[in-house]
């Protein structure tokens, strides 16, 4: 088990060996801790599951049957149960190949989307949401983002209920909506506890939504700047954005830094982020 955060006084503190300078990082690093530990403890159970139960569940399905009415109504039962064995293993055949093409699919919607084919990826999964959490988490980032669809707030967050516990990317997804109450009820404290927990379930866009929620209510510090560093590294474009707009003006415990700001926001820009675009497009407009 993780063990405990030690107070090391004059605001540092104790964790697995590394000192933080706030309780909020050793928290989220013992939570990451904490996370690993149930995944490692899960993924066994479920290998330990497997190897027990595949073949002796099917073999107790049938054998207990054959033996049991067997040693009642004779080989007639024997028959009658061993057709009805036969019947069920097909039915389990069927759901399974059901299965692994609806997985298929799945995974062809997000080689089409990884490839710049958004609008295709949709149209093989529109229909899927509801059966396969697979299908779900693709959707709600779909209607979340408005690519290959028409944006839809109340769809995204339809779906990203469904996929949540499947992807913490869509998990982030939830709590965003939640937080600000697009396409469901406004929830603002229920949906930073629900960044919080994708955030130690690994997702990185997590991180970038909860760093936005603090600069909007100029809340920004050192923390900030490291985790939306951490989300622009993994491919979150509009973490840049972010940054530049902090150094901006100056936002909480950071600085006003015109250099930062300009370095971050040029970033942005050159990666296609609108919001950055359209701030040198006013800046060409008001030289001219």
């Amino acid at each position: 088990m993780a063990e405990d955060i030690r107070d090391m006084g004059d605001g540092w503190y104790r964790y697995n060996n590394n000192t933080y300078a706030n309780k909020t990082d050793a928290e989220n690093a013992r939570m990451n801790d904490i996370y690993r530990e149930r995944k490692r403890y899960w993924s066994s159970k479920k290998k330990s599951n497997s190897n027990n139960e595949g073949s002796g569940c099917l073999g107790y399905i049938i054998l207990i049957p054959l033996i049991a009415i067997g040693a009642k109504f004779g080989i007639n039962g024997i028959i009658f149960t061993f057709l009805i064995a036969i019947a069920i293993l097909i039915m389990i055949g069927v759901s399974m190949g059901r299965k692994k093409a609806a997985n298929q699919k799945i995974n062809q919607a997000w080689d089409l989307y990884n490839n710049g084919k958004p609008t295709q990826a949709f149209s093989i999964v529109q229909n899927m949401g509801n059966d396969y959490p697979g299908a779900a988490c693709i959707l709600s980032f779909l209607y979340y983002t408005g690519q290959g669809c028409e944006q839809n707030f109340e769809k995204a967050f339809y779906y990203s209920k469904i996929g949540k516990k499947n992807d913490p990317d869509v998990h982030a997804i939830y709590g965003s909506l939640l937080y600000y109450g697009n396409g469901c009820e406004e929830n603002q404290q229920q949906g930073i506890q629900e960044l919080i927990l994708s955030i130690t379930a690994g997702s990185n866009l997590g991180r970038l939504r909860l760093e936005e929620i603090h600069i909007n209510n100029n809340n920004a510090d050192e923390n900030t700047i490291k985790n939306l560093n951490i989300s622009a590294e993994d491919g979150f474009n509009f973490a840049y954005y972010l940054l530049a707009s902090v150094y901006l003006q100056g936002n909480g415990k950071i600085q006003k830094d015109e250099v930062k700001s300009f370095q971050y926001m040029k970033k942005a820009a050159e990666l296609g982020v609108s919001e950055a675009m359209d701030f040198f497009d006013r800046m060409n407009e008001s030289e001219t």
